[in-house]
């Protein structure tokens, strides 16, 4: 079932959106002024979380080029979490290793309806491309407990490509928050943690600020 969680809130973020398209504060029309972007993001995955940071500069056109870095903790496959009522406490049931990614990619992000729709809700789409490295840390109890031999950790690299849609909600002091449903396609050509393709949905919540261009007179 954890796998349709992601989903699930994938759904409840795409209404929220919605809603929040037609409530955003109407000023004056202008032309929009492309800004740069500096921000942090939480990464929800069907099968782990990350962290990241991401940069971007504004281009013409109302093109965005980034450099956009993420760190993920990954479960295996067969790994569960359960609530035990006695200690009161979640535990970790065929924790086998932990998985650990670290994907630095490249973004190229399109602003849509620049100059349809008020400035500070700004849809987009956008790709990024790039490598990623992979660590896997065998969890020696697990081995232990059933008298296996611990098997070495390992280190993988690899590239993954990013595609998705998103919105850049803008308070009027140039903060912004972003939603963005995303897939990332990962593959090694080895395998690690037993598997090639770590492919995966995910939803990115990015929180930062944007940094106006000067504009001589």
């Amino acid at each position: 079932m954890k796998r349709f969680y992601p989903l699930a809130l994938l759904v409840f973020l795409l209404g929220g959106l919605t809603q929040l398209s037609a409530q955003v504060f109407v000023e004056e029309k202008s032309k929009p002024t492309p800004a740069d972007q500096r921000g942090f993001s939480v990464v929800i995955g069907m099968d782990g979380f990350g962290f990241g940071a991401a940069y971007r500069k504004a281009l013409p056109g109302y093109f965005y080029l980034g450099a956009i870095a993420d760190f993920f903790i990954v479960r295996g496959e067969r790994e569960i979490s359960v609530y035990d009522p006695y200690y009161g406490a979640y535990i970790t049931i065929n924790k086998e290793s932990q998985l650990f990614f670290l994907p630095v990619n490249v973004e190229l992000k399109r602003q849509l309806f620049a100059e349809v729709i008020e400035e500070n809700f700004q849809p987009h789409l956008f790709a990024q491309a790039g490598a990623i490295f992979g660590l896997n840390i065998p969890e020696k109890r697990f081995y232990e407990l059933r008298d296996i031999p611990v098997p070495p950790r390992e280190f993988k690299v690899s590239y993954n490509f990013v595609i998705g849609i998103g919105a850049d909600i803008i308070s009027k002091q140039s903060a912004y928050l972003t939603i963005r449903p995303q897939f990332r396609y990962v593959y090694f050509p080895q395998a690690i943690a037993g598997q090639k393709d770590h492919s995966a949905f995910e939803i990115s919540l990015e929180f930062g600020k944007r940094y106006r261009k000067k504009t001589g007179k």
